[in-house]
């Protein structure tokens, strides 16, 4: 059954915390085919929490600077969150930024280490006393909400291809890109928190994917960067929060134009440009008058992807052989389209052990979502849905302004929508021990969500 708080009229009062939560050098990162190690730090990770009250009542997000929010961070956050006995813990979105220069979390490929366990642990215990600094930082509010459509930096990565194919990431300049396969959610949407006329925070929910930086130095991506160009405007250290609206089939790469797209100052442009478009938006929101809050949750079960017995029989083939030379090479998934062999051995191993995985039970996911009135809501989709799937949820939703987070809630690899599969890319390939969502996820999410958010679940 659903759980809710619901409050009257009133006045809102917020509250921030935040705290570091940068791991060490020589920590293994994520998000990439081959294995990176810090070698230093060009900006610390955080975890940022937000909490609103009106009259009893107390529900809100936590954000973590981090590739994901899987099941090894949320059980430490279930048992911190039990020892703290914070009484609105069910009240809470707890999500990440994806940023691929943050650590590895024992997601997917990856098995879980004593190193990451400790991590994690360490994560989870700032969040904890992140939550406590919002609580004790409660104070008389003012809040206000809207959004612009205005979103340059990001772009649909698959693309239909001359032989009627779909590739991800077919590289810049390719001759035989033929049209991206959708668009993108050029919606960024801002909520403000002002106290005593002054801005206490932001909490802002942007489409893209969050892998600017590249190499092997700890960084935030471009949130840190959005964050801190607001941050300089005022002269003052406001909380900014930024969540990532669904941008699985999403990134930064325009394929039109020739150049290196991936590196720190790559991020940093990215970050300050969205900064200056939240800062330049944020004369022009429109207050929240009535107090009301509400947060819901109710769960969303996901099945497995359907292995192809000729497919499995290939990837069962290929295992048999024996394994490339290490290139000595930093691979993407660009050399996936490529074909790159030591690439194709990694999806075909992930294979093999999915089809193994894919006959247990169907995985279950907590959704949440918090209300402010009818004005404003935030939802939670787990890891890491196609653009479509939030603009279908925006679009039912009773809220005039809804901001759907992804990567919150556990990790269940990427969520394309039904017709992408068998299209090709490998958003759609069951290759993560953790992914491989079925063929019926992306409607499973957006049915209930949307029932979610009008209170029907």
């Amino acid at each position: 059954m659903p759980q809710a708080s619901k409050t009257g009229s009133s006045q809102f009062k917020a509250g921030f915390g935040r705290e570091i939560i940068t791991p060490a050098r020589g920590t293994p990162l994520a998000g990439y085919f081959t294995p990176r190690h810090a070698s230093g730090i060009l900006d610390d990770l955080y975890v940022k929490a937000c909490l609103f009250s009106c009259n009893d009542s107390i529900a809100g997000i936590v954000v973590f600077d981090l590739v994901y929010c899987n099941s090894f961070l949320l059980e430490k956050m279930q048992a911190g969150l039990a020892k703290a006995k914070l009484p609105y813990a069910d009240n809470l979105i707890f999500c990440a930024t994806h940023t691929h220069t943050g650590p590895e979390m024992g997601t997917f490929r990856d098995p879980m280490t004593p190193e990451i366990d400790a991590y994690l642990q360490m994560a989870a215990e700032k969040a904890i006393y992140a939550l406590k600094q919002a609580e004790a930082n409660l104070y008389p509010s003012e809040i206000s909400y809207g959004s612009v459509n205005n979103n340059p930096f990001a772009f649909n990565r698959r693309f239909y291809m001359r032989d009627g194919s779909v590739v991800t990431n077919p590289g810049k300049l390719n001759p035989d890109i033929v049209r991206p396969e959708s668009g993108v959610d050029k919606e960024i949407s801002i909520l403000k928190v002002e106290q005593d006329g002054s801005l206490a925070g932001l909490i802002t929910n942007i489409t893209n994917h969050t892998d600017t930086t590249s190499g092997d130095k700890v960084s935030a991506d471009w949130p840190g960067h959005l964050e801190r160009y607001i941050q300089e405007q005022l002269g003052e250290a406001p909380v900014v929060i930024t969540t990532i609206a669904p941008s699985g089939n999403i990134n930064h790469f325009d394929v039109t134009k020739v150049g290196e797209q991936a590196s720190p100052e790559e991020a940093r442009q990215i970050g300050r440009g969205y900064g200056e478009i939240v800062w330049q938006a944020l004369p022009d929101l429109s207050a929240i008058v009535k107090c009301s809050l509400e947060s819901r949750r109710t769960k969303v079960k996901i099945g497995y992807r359907k292995v192809d017995p000729k497919e499995l029989k290939q990837a069962q083939e290929l295992m048999a052989q024996p394994a490339p030379e290490d290139i000595g090479k930093r691979l993407t998934s660009e050399d996936l389209a490529n074909g790159n062999p030591i690439v194709l051995r990694m999806f075909a191993d992930g294979l093999v052990k999915y089809a193994q995985l894919a006959k247990g039970p169907e995985r279950e996911f907590d959704l949440v979502c918090v209300c402010l009135g009818s004005d404003f809501a935030i939802t939670s989709l787990p890891s890491e849905p196609f653009t479509e799937i939030g603009m279908a949820i925006k679009q039912g939703s009773p809220a005039k302004l809804t901001m759907v987070a992804s990567l919150a809630m556990g990790a269940c690899g990427y969520v394309p929508m039904k017709e992408c599969y068998g299209r090709g890319g490998y958003e759609t390939t069951a290759n993560f021990v953790g992914g491989g969502a079925g063929e019926d996820t992306s409607d499973r999410f957006i049915e209930k969500s949307i029932a979610l958010l009008k209170g029907e679940v």
